[in-house]
């Protein structure tokens, strides 16, 4: 359930030439927009996030402390359903390398 959200390439040519970072978020946007290359979609995704952010509430509800070792996007689509389920993020350290993230109720 806690898996990235697929980076499938966008149909371009091979003599378009990027970065790896450019083309991860070429990638990304082209995901979001509905680019999936027969891949799992961001509906998909999404319903996944939901269903990760329910778990991990219902976990915390019990009194468990509740740690995700994952990648950064669909961390980011789960911090946004628990901020939706009344979590608020408290710490923070962006988008770099092995950031975290720290969710309060």
């Amino acid at each position: 359930m806690f898996i990235e959200a697929p980076l499938p390439p966008p149909p371009w040519p091979d003599f378009i030439r990027f970065s790896p970072k450019t083309w991860g978020v070429i990638a990304r946007v082209c995901w979001w927009f509905g680019g999936h290359g027969g891949q799992e979609t961001r509906p998909q995704a999404q319903k996944r996030a939901i269903a990760a952010a329910r778990q991990l509430h219902e976990l915390a509800a019990k009194g468990d402390d509740v740690l995700v070792v994952a990648h950064g996007f669909f961390n980011s689509m789960i911090g946004m359903e628990l901020r939706r389920l009344g979590w608020r993020c408290v710490k923070g350290r962006g988008w770099r390398y092995w950031s975290t993230r720290y969710f309060e109720r």
